[in-house]
């Protein structure tokens, strides 16, 4: 956040200002093209492969883990072709069955919503029942499983109008989808809530909230912050998407790509989501950012080194 206000796209912070560098040293990037296979030859020519996971491919996603999550955050550029490619060409798979989701989808989309679904420690997660069902400041995956067992695989992150103005986040009305209301009673009937249930339950959050003592939730939390009471009230749906594939080729310290064997595959390397068994069973959030710039900067330099 260059003005420290204003968000900044990984596409504008990192990729624009690279990819001008490259095309001012006169190296053309072509756009919009589609990779039909992946061959070996001995022309001495190295490729790298960078074309992200595959989880904009539902049907890849099925083969490999049978989840039933029908939307992704992803860019819908990541559709698997170049690492089947890769695959028919003789490279190795690994980690394919891991997979990460994220609890902040937009039900309509996929999209992430986290800057409008308030601080978990500040917002209860209720379902359509009214009832939480998870700690709310546990892990991605939890909280993510938690909701795929909910009546349509969608939850409410319910906040106030202090969560807004202490975490300057924009309204989550702006956005189209949710709800607010004067009143948590008007509040669950926008939202399609259950209210004797939901009455319950915000009664007793807020209590726990201001006792900071959790253990008479019938669902505990280990991070406990604001009460909810400050009118307007909110209501933002959320779905469990799918975020980041951690499988993917098989590749070395030096970026090439391995096949089954472990062997080395001659002038084929691998960067970014395509690759595999670097983020283990599950990503830390951000580091696949810092995935990118150390392994795409090995694999270029070792690339160019082959066929110099």
């Amino acid at each position: 956040q260059a003005d420290g206000k204003t968000p900044i796209s990984t596409y504008d912070a990192y990729i624009r200002p690279l990819a001008a560098k490259v095309e001012a040293a006169g190296n053309p990037i072509y756009k919009n093209m589609k990779v039909v296979s992946v061959e070996r030859d001995a022309s001495g020519r190295s490729v790298v492969l960078a074309a992200g996971g595959y989880g904009a491919n539902l049907q890849m996603v099925k083969k490999y883990n049978d989840i039933s999550v029908t939307v992704t955050s992803n860019s819908p550029a990541t559709t698997g072709e170049v690492l089947e490619e890769a695959v028919a060409a003789g490279a190795g798979l690994t980690g394919m069955e891991w997979i990460q989701i994220h609890p902040h989808g937009n039900p309509k989309n996929g999209e992430l919503e986290s800057t409008i679904a308030a601080r978990p420690s500040d917002t209860p997660y209720v379902n359509c029942d009214g009832l939480r069902f998870v700690d709310e400041t546990g892990r991605r995956d939890e909280i993510s499983y938690g909701i795929l067992k909910q009546t349509g695989q969608v939850a409410f992150s319910i906040y106030d109008q202090r969560t807004i103005e202490e975490k300057k986040i924009e309204s989550a009305i702006a956005h189209g989808y949710a709800f607010k209301a004067d009143t948590l009673e008007d509040l669950a009937r926008q939202a399609g809530i259950d209210w004797k249930n939901f009455e319950k339950t915000m009664k007793a959050y807020n209590e726990a909230s201001v006792s900071q003592n959790t253990k008479s939730l019938p669902v505990p939390k280990i991070l406990i912050g604001n009460p909810v009471v400050k009118a307007p009230f909110y209501a933002v749906p959320i779905t469990t998407t799918i975020h980041h594939t951690m499988g993917g080729l098989r590749i070395n310290e030096k970026t090439q790509i391995l096949d089954k064997n472990g062997n080395v595959i001659p002038g084929l390397y691998a960067a970014c989501e395509i690759t595999g068994g670097i983020h283990g069973t599950n990503r830390v959030g951000g580091n696949a950012v810092l995935d990118c710039f150390v392994f795409g900067q090995i694999a270029g330099e070792n690339a160019a080194k082959e066929v110099a």
